[in-house]
């Protein structure tokens, strides 16, 4: 497997933890960045996909 897949894995997995959680955190990139030691730019990636995920839920039940 790539580096670049274990990243998007890594990725997805904090968008999942996040999307599963009924209350989000004030800061929820910050929060990310320290509990699955993600950079910057792929816990913004991971909030936004959480989101994502979020209405795809309500949406689709």
């Amino acid at each position: 497997m790539s580096r670049v897949n274990l990243q998007e894995d890594e990725i997805t997995r904090a968008a999942q933890w996040l999307a599963d959680i009924a209350r989000w955190p004030d800061e929820p990139a910050d929060v990310l960045v320290a509990r699955f030691d993600l950079k910057v730019w792929q816990a913004l990636k991971a909030v936004d996909r959480a989101r994502k995920m979020k209405l795809y839920r309500r949406v689709h039940g």
